[in-house]
C-alpha cells in the first residue's frame, strides 16, 4: 500500500488491475521506452496468488503493456470467490 493513499479492498469475484514493471517480452513486441500505442499482451507465463492463494489463469483477463505508459505493464484479473476480507499480498 501506499503510504497516505486512501484505497479500499477488493471483494470476491471483483475486477481489479494492478501495475508492475518488468513483466518480459510482448506480443507485439514493444521495444525499451517505447510508448505502446494499443495492448501488446506478454508472451511469457505468469502466475498470481492473492493471500497465498493462486488465481486461476482463466480469471485472468489481461497481462501486457499498459497503452501509452512506457515500461509500464498491467494485469487485470478477478479476484477468487474464495477471497479472504480486508488487505491481502498480491
Amino acid at each position: 500500500l501506499i503510504p497516505g493513499a486512501t484505497t479500499v479492498p477488493g471483494r470476491p469475484d471483483q475486477l481489479i488491475t494492478v501495475f508492475v514493471t518488468g513483466l518480459g517480452d510482448t506480443d507485439p513486441p514493444v521495444a525499451p521506452g517505447e510508448i505502446p500505442q494499443g495492448i501488446a499482451r506478454t508472451t511469457g507465463g505468469l502466475r498470481i496468488t492473492v493471500g497465498g492463494r493462486e488465481v486461476a489463469a482463466d480469471r485472468i483477463t489481461y497481462a501486457g503493456v499498459t497503452p501509452f505508459n512506457p515500461g509500464l505493464f498491467q494485469i487485470n484479473f478477478f479476484l477468487p470467490a474464495d477471497s479472504a476480507e480486508g488487505d491481502q499480498p498480491v
